[in-house]
């Protein structure tokens, strides 16, 4: 991955964070993290890894950031001083869920 697709992933990580935080309501008792971003090489397109909590969410949450996914797109449009802005494509983070198998099988 090149410096300039990590810093635009990085970027994108801050403010997609700050406009679901700020615009979107997620379901009750739900938190939505964005964990990382991974921008293509052509900067035309971003997997954004989110982790929600509680995992029972998981499907509600998806479907409401898939529905909001225009209006991400338009704020995140607005805050990017770039030609072209990537296309958001929303991933489910699994890090933590493998985190912590990993930690329960450690324990036993």
């Amino acid at each position: 991955m090149s410096h300039r697709t990590e810093q635009v992933g990085e970027v994108m990580q801050r403010e997609i964070s700050a406009i679901i935080a700020r615009d979107i309501e997620p379901p009750r008792d739900c938190l939505i993290t964005v964990m990382r971003a991974e921008v293509t090489p052509d900067l035309k397109h971003a997997k954004i890894f989110v982790s929600i909590l509680p995992e029972n969410k998981t499907g509600s949450a998806m479907k409401l950031l898939e529905s909001k996914k225009g209006t991400v797109q338009h704020f995140l449009n607005q805050k990017l001083t770039m030609k072209f802005s990537p296309r958001i494509h929303w991933e489910l983070d699994l890090t933590t869920r493998k985190y912590a198998a990993i930690d329960e099988a450690l324990k036993k």
